[in-house]
Formats: C-alpha cells, sequence, structure tokens
C-alpha cells in the first residue's frame, strides 16, 4: 500500500497540501500530481526531488512518480519539467527522521533521469522484437508483419533520439540558465544607472504643457495604489496590494512583501527577504539565506533555519524544527558537511520558561525563587562555597 503526497501545479505553480508529510528511509511513497490542462500534451515528465544538499530525478507518465528513498533531513522540495522545457517552482514538503537516520544508513547511488530514459526505450524495444517474432510466425501474413515489426522499429529508434535529443536540451538548460543569471545581472545594471539618470532628468524641456503626468507616480512623496513588481517571478499570484522587489521573487500573499532573490511571501500579511527564503505563514517573517517561517506570526532567520510553529522564532543555522509549538526560542548550531546535513540545537526556550543549552552557562550569581516567592541570590566564593542571600529590594 502506497502513501500519497498530494501536489497541485497551477500556472506552473507547485503546492503541496499543507499537512504533507514524509518520512525518512521509506519506499512506499508516492507524489500524485495534480496537473492543469498544459501539461496534457507531455506523456513523459521528470519529477525533482532536492536535498541535503544533492538531488534526485525521477521519471515517470501519467500523474504519480515514487519518491525515492530520502534520508536524513527535515524537508525536501519537489518540482517537474518536461519537454524543451517546460517546468515548475519547487513545492515544499515536511519530513521528520526514522530510527534509520539515527544509524547513519549508506545513501544509495540515486539512478539518472538518462539512465531511466535509455530504461524506458530499451522496454519499448523488447516489446517491438517480441511484436516480431510473433508477426513472422504467422505464415499468411509474414510479409505483412515483418514490414509492420520495422515500422515499429523505426519508430521506437526515432523515439529513442528524441528522447536523448530531450535529455541533451536539458542538460544544456541548466548553462542556459546561468547565462539568463548573467544576463539578468548585467540587465539590472543597465536599469539601475538608467534610474540614476531618469532621477536627475528634468521633464520640464520637453513635456508639452497639455501632458498628463497623472498615470505616473510622482519623484516626491509617490502615492501607490495598487501591488507593486520590480522583477516578479513571471506567472506567480499577485496578492493585494502585495511589493515584490529582486529577481524572481513572488509576493502572492495578500498585503505581503518579498525582496532579494528566489524569495516567497506567501502568507497574508508575510514578508520574505535575503535569498531562497519562504514566508508561508500569516504575519510571518523569514529572512537571510534559505530560511523557512511556516508558523503563523512565527520569524526565522540566519541559514536554513525553519520556523513550523506558531509565534515561534529561530535564528543561526540549520536547527532541529519543532513541528509542535513546544519552543517559543530556538537557536540553531546545525552544519552543512559536503552533501551532509547536521541538523542541531545550541538553545531552546519552551513556552513553561524553561531553558536548555547544549553548552556551559556562566554567571556571577543567579536568583532563585522559593515557593512562597521570595527571592534569593546564589553566590559562589573563591573555595567554592555557595551562599545564599535573600533579595528584599
Amino acid at each position: 500500500m502506497h502513501r500519497t503526497i498530494n501536489v497541485s501545479i497551477r500556472d506552473k505553480i507547485a503546492v503541496a497540501e499543507k499537512d504533507a508529510l514524509y518520512i525518512c528511509g521509506n519506499s512506499d511513497f508516492v507524489i500524485a500530481f495534480d496537473f492543469d490542462d498544459e501539461w496534457a500534451g507531455y506523456e513523459y515528465k521528470t519529477a525533482r526531488f532536492v536535498f541535503n544538499d544533492t538531488y534526485a530525478d525521477v521519471v515517470f507518465s501519467g500523474n504519480e512518480c515514487a519518491v525515492p528513498v530520502i534520508s536524513n533531513t527535515y524537508n525536501f522540495i519537489v518540482g517537474v519539467f518536461a519537454g524543451d522545457l517546460h517546468t515548475t517552482t519547487p513545492a515544499y514538503v515536511a519530513a521528520k527522521k526514522s530510527i534509520l537516520c539515527g544509524s547513519g544508513m549508506p545513501v544509495e547511488p540515486f539512478e539518472t533521469a538518462y539512465a531511466q530514459l535509455i530504461e524506458i526505450f530499451n522496454q519499448s524495444m523488447a516489446t517491438v522484437n517480441n511484436a516480431s517474432k510473433e508477426a513472422c510466425s504467422a505464415r499468411d501474413d509474414a510479409k505483412a508483419s515483418a514490414e509492420s515489426a520495422a515500422k515499429s522499429k523505426a519508430d521506437v529508434e526515432e523515439h529513442r533520439n528524441q528522447v536523448l535529443d530531450w535529455y541533451s536540451r536539458t542538460q544544456g538548460y541548466v548553462v542556459q540558465t546561468q547565462n539568463n543569471a548573467e544576463a539578468a545581472k548585467a540587465s539590472a545594471e543597465v536599469a539601475a544607472k538608467s534610474a540614476e539618470e531618469a532621477a536627475n532628468h528634468k521633464h520640464d524641456e520637453y513635456a508639452a504643457s497639455d501632458h498628463k503626468h497623472d498615470e505616473y507616480a510622482q519623484k516626491e512623496s509617490p502615492v501607490f495604489t495598487g501591488s507593486i513588481s520590480l522583477g516578479r517571478m513571471e506567472g506567480t499570484d499577485v496578492g493585494d496590494k502585495s511589493v515584490a522587489v529582486g529577481m524572481d521573487v513572488t509576493a502572492s500573499g495578500d498585503y505581503s512583501h518579498a525582496e532579494g532573490s528566489s524569495c516567497q511571501a506567501t502568507g497574508g500579511y508575510s514578508h520574505a527577504e535575503g535569498c531562497g527564503t519562504m514566508a508561508d505563514g500569516d504575519s510571518s517573517h523569514a529572512e537571510g539565506s534559505y530560511t523557512y517561517a511556516f508558523g503563523e506570526n512565527s520569524h526565522t532567520e540566519g541559514e536554513n533555519t525553519w520556523a513550523g510553529s506558531k509565534n515561534q522564532h529561530v535564528q543561526g543555522s540549520y536547527n532541529v524544527s519543532d513541528d509542535e509549538g513546544k519552543y517559543a526560542h530556538i537557536v540553531g548550531n546545525g552544519y552543512r558537511e559536503g552533501s551532509k546535513v547536521h541538523n542541531s540545537n545550541a538553545h531552546t526556550l519552551d513556552w513553561e520558561g524553561n531553558a536548555w543549552f547544549a553548552g556551559t552557562v556562566e554567571g556571577t550569581a543567579m536568583i532563585l525563587l522559593s515557593p512562597s516567592g521570595k527571592r534569593f541570590k546564589i553566590t559562589v566564593s573563591d573555595n567554592g562555597t555557595l551562599s545564599a542571600a535573600e533579595v528584599t529590594e
């Protein structure tokens, strides 16, 4: 029995169901894609799973795709591409580590998309060869069957060439994407220069007396009444009165704000800034590099941090995520070593006021409350003797 994770795709935007969860180390999960009509013409599609600084491509037909065995992560992203070239945004899926993750389960190499396509071709060729043998055994239609088999074999050869050509173009798309990034950088520099020239340009020397400027924002104290787009990702939803500034940013939540590169502010009143950040919870804030704020009113910052609970604050790097609302504050001190991610926390503070530190807490004194509410200051002498004095101030 398969465990299904549902992902809908509309206008090239991939979104996983709200409670989607993958358990690491399992091979019985499948992604059920709900494609819109623009994907109807593609028989074969490729799903890309990205996790722990690596990725695995899975070629599939229809709407369901097996999830490769993923280990040692708290989340992964998945998207789809096909043809030359048709692709989606990544959909974010939460994950929990299984018992095998802690025991250091070895990672098996993933089968490449090329190898999967060749396997599809070989299966098609085997079908054609079997058909040819059966046709040749029919004496009355031997000639017609042979011609039909030859034609089928030629069709498969043509299909193989198309598959290899598609794979070559897909690999070339990586180089094309890098070139596009360089071109975008050059275009941004030109735009910045043009903006500087425009700011210093005087319009009264050429504007006709009857020219109307009402449709443009004023140079001083401009007023906007709708959404603002400057580098908004094409094809994404535009939230009501949202602001998207940067490169390939998304501000689909109403009154949301996204700035930087590839940031996504999808929650209402949310704010995402930096590089690759995502603010999905309503009134959430994600900043830094690849940080994710999924809880309502949550705030995450630093590098690859994850705030999964309501009103939660996370900082640092590669923290152990808390999706159950136990902690109010988390400081991550994890790190990445090559393709392997080590998630860990340096400090946590729960909603009961209990604090935990991975290291030593130092100070010259501490104050403790007695059961009746009295306050006592605890100090230590040079010979290690502890003393307690009531604080009455």
